[in-house]
């Protein structure tokens, strides 16, 4: 097994992409377990997020991600406020262009309508017993 990730302690580290981005995640590894919170900002501070963990001590794992389809950015910057003290790892980042993103897409309708066709047809069934 191979393992790739991406350490950071003692500074700043930016990401910029080459053509604009509407998703962005990654997963960080021992966030806060020393006190620090990760601060991210995409585009230069257009916008910016704390990921805190509330300084839990038995450092943590988890997935932060972002979904901007009306702001697509080139560039992400991630601020480490324990800097030289906690040190963070990141891996597996993900990143989704526009075209890649459809929120919204939940098949409700298709959903019901095979769960009621189900429930009918057992019905069928259990009349078609009981009159044996």
């Amino acid at each position: 097994m191979i393992f790739r990730l991406w350490e950071t302690g003692a500074g700043d580290f930016n990401i910029t992409f080459s053509a604009p981005v509407a998703a962005f995640g990654f997963y960080g590894v021992d966030l806060g377990d020393f006190g620090g919170d990760l601060l991210l900002a995409k585009n230069g501070g257009a916008g910016n997020f704390n990921v805190t963990t509330n300084g839990d001590p038995g450092g943590t794992v988890l997935f932060w991600g972002l979904i901007d389809t009306n702001n697509p950015f080139t560039f992400v910057s991630f601020t480490n406020t324990a800097g030289g003290i906690d040190f963070f790892a990141f891996d597996d980042m993900t990143i989704g262009s526009v075209e890649q993103v459809v929120p919204g897409e939940v098949p409700e309708p298709a959903t019901m309508l095979l769960i009621g066709s189900g429930l009918v047809g057992l019905a069928g069934y259990a009349r078609k017993r009981m009159k044996k």
